[in-house]
């Protein structure tokens, strides 16, 4: 038998194993004896959650049809169809598109290039990506606790400009540089970048303003700004540097120094010359949105207003203003056209929309109440693990902030008996409430991956890596600190 042969042979026998590792998880959990106190339609969602998983790291079948399973088996066990339809419109899948475009814009046009030539062009990056990263995640550690919401949508879109710049800069000259790596780089380190910023103030991150609620609520505490935010910066600040050691470590792009000539970027940068109209479009629009993200944090609004400046809206808003504003006169050609849409990884956003859309069906159908009991008995010594390890694995599979106010509720009223702060396991459970492993485990994690165009193993493969060195940094950084603070 010829290579090609057995090489065929291999990729069938996988193809076929990864096609029956999807049914096959579903029977297994609707077997389970575990699972019978559920719900039945949570044992199903469940299941249904385990084969799109399952199919989405075996890669039998594109993401697209593995995001349309519970489409066609979850009708079957006797949900409603349109029920099962809607998890498929949520608004996270709009956000990412309009993003995604306004991200092409930017990059289109130059502007991109600019921000990150300009960057590029500092002498003590000289031309390293490794120092190109530190200095993009620290910038948003650094940016986010005071702009919020945008910083958030400034940093989505320089990712995506980023990536295609320093892709096309590869390509061109040659480089020995990963692509697949080089966008892992990028989307981890904005997603760990994220992950270390909210741990900082309390406004910043709804699991914060959440658990300072419930602390009041249930123990009768009144966390100050100042309290919750010492402890946060330091701990977040050692959790970032420890993160970007992991992409470092378990993620080398192949040639650090994209350039050999250490004036090379300062070249790219004066040939870029005066900025084009779609460049002064680009960064008009790119400033009104960062208002108008920013707008509703600082400023108090009338109610029907404030509900319109919601980062759905004014991204969309973002997105028919770029189909308007003139990119080229001459051409009159605005800053986005139709063909823009045929860049967009279709296949990407059903996947985002299944699984975000899977964890919220998991919630309404009881699995929620299921793992709140079994969680229940926990008692004593075991609580600051609980929080830990509690919070990082049901995230994985689950809303975080459905996860954090679960285990606040459950630890909260016994955690004084035994002399750890309940400020503790509020930081902890809010630290470690958003999923570093799957792509589809919350709003964040999912719009990092779809910028970045990273690939599924890739997030999971440094994801786990970056979960353990987390939790450990958060949770005996705040048994350390906050008691110092309070």
């Amino acid at each position: 038998m010829g290579k090609d042969e057995k090489g065929k042979n291999k990729s069938w026998l996988k193809h076929f194993a990864g096609t029956l590792a999807g049914p096959a998880i579903f029977f297994l959990i609707c077997w389970l004896p575990f699972f019978r106190e559920m719900n039945q339609e949570a044992v199903y969602v469940l299941a249904v959650f385990g084969w799109f998983v399952a199919w989405v790291i075996a890669a039998p079948f594109s993401w697209g049809i593995s995001a349309l399973v519970p489409l066609v088996v979850l009708p079957l066990t006797g949900m409603d169809f349109m029920a099962v339809a809607g998890i498929y419109g949520q608004g996270t899948m709009f956000l990412c598109i309009a993003v995604l475009l306004i991200g092409e814009a930017i990059s289109k046009h130059g502007l991109g290039k600019r921000i990150a030539v300009t960057i590029l062009s500092m002498k003590w990056i000289d031309g390293r990506f490794s120092r190109f990263l530190f200095v993009f995640m620290m910038m948003l550690f650094c940016l986010l606790p005071i702009l919020m919401s945008g910083a958030t949508f400034m940093m989505f879109s320089l990712t995506t400009s980023t990536v295609a710049y320093l892709l096309e800069e590869c390509k061109k000259n040659q480089l020995n540089v990963s692509e697949n790596r080089l966008r892992a780089a990028m989307g981890c380190g904005l997603l760990y970048a994220f992950f270390a910023a909210f741990m900082t103030t309390i406004p910043v991150y709804t699991h914060n303003t959440v658990n300072v609620g419930l602390l009041k609520q249930i123990n009768g505490i009144d966390v100050s700004f100042f309290q919750w935010m010492i402890p946060g910066v330091i701990i977040g600040l050692v959790t970032l540097l420890a993160l970007y050691m992991v992409i470092r470590l378990m993620n080398p792009i192949g040639e650090d120094k994209l350039f050999s000539d250490p004036e090379y970027f300062k070249k790219q940068k004066a040939e870029l010359g005066n900025m084009s109209l779609g460049e002064i479009m680009s960064l008009i629009l790119f400033l009104v949105l960062l208002v108008l993200w920013v707008l509703p944090s600082v400023v108090t609004l009338p109610e029907g207003i404030a509900s319109w400046l919601n980062m759905y809206w004014v991204a969309i808003a973002g997105v028919i203003a770029a189909f308007i504003l003139p990119a080229d006169r001459e051409k009159k050609e605005a800053l986005l056209t139709a063909s823009d849409f045929k860049k967009l990884d279709w296949n990407m956003f059903l996947l985002v929309a299944c699984g975000i859309g899977l964890t919220g069906l998991l919630k309404t159908t009881g699995f929620t109440e299921f793992v709140s009991a079994k969680l229940a008995g926990v008692s004593g010594s075991g609580l600051v693990a609980l929080a830990a390890f509690g919070t990082t694995g049901i995230t994985s599979f689950m809303s975080g902030l459905a996860t954090d106010m679960i285990l606040m509720n459950i630890i909260l009223p016994v955690i004084g008996a035994t002399g750890i702060h309940p400020l503790v396991i509020a930081k902890i459970c809010a630290g470690l409430g958003m999923t570093l492993i799957f792509p589809w485990g919350g709003f964040m994690p999912a719009m990092c991956f779809s910028l970045s165009g990273m690939q599924v193993k890739d997030v999971i493969r440094m994801g786990i890596a970056a979960t353990i060195v987390a939790m450990f940094i958060v949770t005996f950084g705040n048994l350390i600190l906050v008691p110092l603070f309070v």
